[in-house]
């Protein structure tokens, strides 16, 4: 590996240039991208699906209510509690896909197994960080807690039940967004080994967000509008195709199930891709990284003659 010749060139970018080259990055490595993001999402489109079945027996919910809410706002709860979902489970579904990233920076084509291998090697680190302190995997067990067969309760479903995973999850997303990356590529140890090497994932977690919190804050904003602009273009998009090809123009079985959730682990791929690419960037910044893989490279070229 010449760690000085990358796919893409290591240099400080703002999020502009960031956004415009996520684009890139998913048009160049589409089919991998695409490969990985599905597989690993495949598992939770499916599980979500059946958590959130209940919720859109519309005519039984609006009969044993007797008509106290509208089918236009049922429909609302299930998109809601479906894109939390996605949220939630976005970086924990795309290990698989960190690692690739990483790999395909460096001009490597990483096998199905060695990308498998690095996944289980870090799966229950993961499961700790991304599945449970930042809620990947408790928003699914929560939607079970919702009841069935009554009218839609913000103050229920979205406050009590969702505020302190989503809220304490999106907190601490802002604040700490490399935490995949870290676990999945720099194997950062959650504890401190017998032999002292490696930076426990705290430490090393503090020394690459600290220093630049307030820009974390303001990309975290930037990719929020962004993608919220890019789900609305691609929601309207559906309609219109639909409605011309087909006269569906209030849309169908086919659009709850299948292209709305979709179209959020659509957003969830994009989103790994551009957050990866911030942390190279924040490397880049705060670690001289493009000087310190000039010299790695120089050295193992000057290896076999030494």
């Amino acid at each position: 590996m010449e760690l000085d010749r990358t796919r893409i060139v290591i240099r400080e970018r703002n999020w502009s240039d960031l956004i415009d080259l996520s684009i890139v990055v998913m048009r160049e490595y589409a089919g991998p991208i695409s490969y990985w993001g599905v597989l690993g999402a495949l598992p939770f489109f499916l599980l979500n699906m059946l958590a959130l079945r209940p919720l859109l027996d519309v005519e039984s919910i609006m009969l044993g209510n007797e008509m106290n809410t509208t089918e236009e706002l049922l429909y609302f709860r299930y998109f809601v509690h479906a894109a939390v979902l996605v949220f939630l489970e976005g970086p924990f579904a795309m290990q698989a896909l960190t690692y690739y990233l990483g790999q395909a920076v460096f001009v490597e084509k990483p096998s199905r197994q060695e990308v498998w291998k690095h996944v289980r090697a870090s799966f229950w680190n993961c499961v700790l960080i991304l599945g449970i302190l930042r809620g990947g995997l408790l928003g699914l067990p929560l939607v079970f807690f919702i009841p069935r067969n009554t009218p839609f309760d913000p103050f229920i479903e979205l406050f009590l039940l969702f505020f302190l995973v989503m809220g304490i999850g999106t907190a601490i997303r802002i604040f700490r967004p490399f935490a995949p990356e870290m676990l999945m590529l720099e194997r950062s140890p959650l504890r401190k080994s017998k032999d002292g090497s490696g930076v426990r994932f705290s430490n090393r977690s503090y020394g690459l967000h600290q220093p630049i919190s307030g820009d974390l804050v303001g990309r975290f904003l930037v990719m929020i509008f962004v993608y919220s602009g890019l789900f609305v273009s691609l929601f309207l998009s559906e309609r219109f195709l639909t409605g011309v090809l087909f006269g569906a123009w209030l849309g169908g079985w086919w659009e709850t199930w299948i292209l709305i959730p979709a179209i959020f682990w659509f957003l969830a791929i994009a989103s790994t891709v551009f957050r990866f690419l911030s942390y190279l960037d924040a490397r880049i910044r705060l670690e001289g990284w493009e000087v310190e893989l000039r010299l790695k490279a120089e050295a193992l070229r000057l290896e076999p003659t030494l």
